[in-house]
């Protein structure tokens, strides 16, 4: 549960396109099967603004091998 006006942050270092791509891309079937997998910078933005999220921002540090996406819940009625 989040306040409105509140913060969400995701950081990862499994993400698709990201440096350690390849070590990861060994799990995607067991991802898969469970309905998980690794999103990409356009697929984090694409989940924050499906769940209604506002002032989305996805960065990445590509050589330190992360993904940071954050999104604010909108203040009702706005």
């Amino acid at each position: 549960m989040l306040k409105p006006r509140g913060t969400l942050i995701i950081i990862a270092e499994a993400y698709q396109g990201g440096k350690y791509d390849k070590r990861f891309h060994r799990f995607e079937e067991l991802l898969k099967q469970t309905n998980l997998g690794l999103l990409s910078r356009e697929g984090h933005r694409e989940i924050f603004s499906q769940a209604g999220y506002t002032h989305i921002q996805v960065d990445e540090d590509y050589e330190k091998g992360w993904i940071c996406a954050l999104g604010r819940k909108p203040a009702p009625g706005s």
